[in-house]
């Protein structure tokens, strides 16, 4: 799965942009680049696109997604917004999951209110 980072500073916000197939080694990658972005640029909050990414991640792997990041130390006060080309319950039972584990993580499904909610 390709991704790139870009850094939009007067808007302190990191957006991922992926393709492809997301799966658990693919998706531990990118965050562990993001991690490293954030460490050298600090920002308050990540856009994650998966709109054009096939996503392949069982239900034990959604739910371990808190440990991985903490793992990689991603910072808990950063927001994260992610884009999915569909609301499924998969997709809300990962912002559940994020959100118990004291993560400021959303899903969503339209760019607009994405951005919104990033800057507020």
């Amino acid at each position: 799965m390709p991704w790139t980072i870009s850094h939009l500073p007067a808007k302190r916000l990191l957006t991922v942009k992926t393709s492809g197939t997301l799966e658990q080694s693919s998706l531990r990658s990118m965050t562990a680049d993001l991690c490293e972005t954030l460490r050298r640029q600090p920002c308050k909050g990540v856009f994650i696109d998966y709109g054009e990414a096939a996503i392949r991640l069982h239900l034990h792997e959604l739910y371990d997604r808190p440990k991985v990041i903490e793992e990689l130390g991603f910072p808990r006060e950063v927001k994260v917004a992610i884009l999915f080309p569909e609301l499924d319950a998969n997709a809300q039972f990962l912002e559940n999951v994020y959100v118990n584990a004291g993560y400021p993580v959303r899903v969503f499904q339209n760019l607009g209110p994405a951005m919104e909610w990033l800057e507020e």
